[in-house]
């Protein structure tokens, strides 16, 4: 095999977001999380800690760009003080009607390099 070879290949594969369409019922799913966890006033991080999972999974979660194992949708229920059921009530609805979502970026200008000289 030649040096190099593998990421060249990549470089030309096309990105898993470019590829693959977000699943309608992971980002229904992911709505519904947020829901709940902002109805309870805690912040992504929070609820990774009391999830016992990273926050950064919380974040692809909520975004609907993971799927989720059982086990943990078991863990984050638990994490919002819900049954796996109680999570779940109104995610096929969700993913059959999907509300707007907003832009969770945040987008910040450019700090000028220079000081103001006026």
């Amino acid at each position: 095999m030649a040096k190099g070879w593998l990421p060249a290949y990549r470089s030309q594969m096309p990105s898993k977001a470019e590829s693959t369409p977000a699943d309608p019922i992971a980002v229904a799913l992911g709505t519904r999380i947020t829901e709940e966890r902002e109805r309870l006033g805690l912040s992504k991080e929070a609820l990774g800690e009391k999830s016992h999972l990273a926050s950064r999974y919380i974040w692809r979660v909520e975004d609907g760009r993971q799927n989720i194992q059982l086990r943990n949708l078991s863990r984050i229920a638990s994490g919002l003080g819900l049954t796996m059921a109680q999570l779940l009530v109104g995610v096929e609805e969700l993913a059959e009607s999907p509300p707007p979502r907003s832009s969770n970026k945040v987008r910040r200008k450019p700090a000028s390099r220079s000081a103001s000289a006026e």
